[in-house]
């Protein structure tokens, strides 16, 4: 009977430690998915903080070539202003000159 009863608990144990061994292995499984989802994470987070700087610096670019375009279609627009008062001045004056 002892025999029984020794192989019972023999049993029990090596059940327990194969359970507590299974519960060990699963609980490493689910730190380490739990770590690789904090990577990716991190490293989305990491490629969205470049994408945006990268956003902000084409935006501060265009900016200033916005910027830089007004001010020469602004020097531009004087020079054609210029150019028209000269052709009507000496449009005029040889209108004159033919009366």
């Amino acid at each position: 009977m002892e025999t029984g009863i020794i192989q019972i608990i023999g049993v029990t144990i090596g059940t327990f430690v194969s359970i507590i061994t299974m519960l060990i292995k699963i609980r490493k499984e689910i730190v380490r998915q739990q770590r690789d989802n904090f990577r990716a994470r991190l490293q989305d987070e990491r490629r969205l903080l470049a994408l945006e700087n990268r956003i902000e610096l084409v935006e501060q670019q265009t900016l200033a070539s916005i910027s830089a375009l007004e001010q020469r279609l602004f020097e531009l627009n004087q020079r054609f202003d210029l150019f028209n008062e000269i052709l009507y001045k000496q449009y005029a004056k040889s209108c004159y000159e033919n009366e």
